[in-house]
């Protein structure tokens, strides 16, 4: 894709340096694309086409036009933070995994998400950013909850995401993970209680 680029008059390659993905809509209908970058040090990992009526990022799942008969008939959405991830889930059998678009979770996505089961389950990366994200979506999540719309957690070790843990180590290990997943009350708790010494009773009594 090239465009103009303000004060050039040659045309900039929007995509230069990454690795295509096409998207698609609802309809299964090409509705933009998004690129990861191959380069270590690029300014961002993600770029996706511009904002138009039809592709809004905030409204948007990666393969969720492909997973939507099997996230039904499973009863299981699996939101993943990457492209990748959802690939690498895909060619191992994993065929309810879907992904915001390089961007956080939106309420737009949660609200989506329910449309198609009652309590989608949120796997992002298991480093500190992964963690933050997920505690965001987790915080983000709870204006919105009843009890038909919930939310649970697999947290993943330090370092790996979906798509490195699945290719580095067996499907039944990484199949321990999907069927231990956190209620979004435990993962609360989990998450905001790190910062605090539970060892120590008033730390306790406060935490409570």
């Amino acid at each position: 894709m090239y465009y103009k680029k303000d004060g050039l008059d040659e045309l900039v390659n929007r995509f230069k340096n990454r690795i295509i993905f096409p998207i698609q809509g609802y309809y299964n209908n090409f509705i933009g694309c998004g690129g990861r970058t191959v380069l270590p040090n690029a300014l961002a990992k993600y770029i996706n086409s511009p904002e138009s009526v039809f592709f809004k990022k905030r409204n948007i799942l990666y393969n969720l036009s492909n997973a939507k008969q099997n996230i039904r008939s499973k009863k299981n959405m699996l939101i993943c933070e990457g492209y990748m991830d959802v690939i690498s889930l895909y060619d191992k059998k994993i065929k309810t995994a879907v992904a915001p678009l390089g961007t956080s979770l939106t309420e737009s996505h949660l609200v989506l998400s329910w449309k198609y089961v009652s309590k989608p389950t949120l796997m992002f990366d298991g480093d500190t950013s992964g963690l933050k994200a997920s505690f965001k979506s987790a915080i983000m999540s709870l204006p919105y909850l009843t009890p038909s719309k919930l939310l649970q957690f697999v947290i993943l070790p330090n370092q790996y995401d979906p798509d490195t843990y699945i290719n580095e180590f067996s499907m039944n290990e990484f199949a321990k993970y999907l069927k231990n997943p956190l209620s979004i009350v435990n993962f609360i708790f989990e998450e905001s209680s790190k910062s605090i010494d539970l060892s120590k009773s008033d730390n306790k009594i406060i935490f409570d």
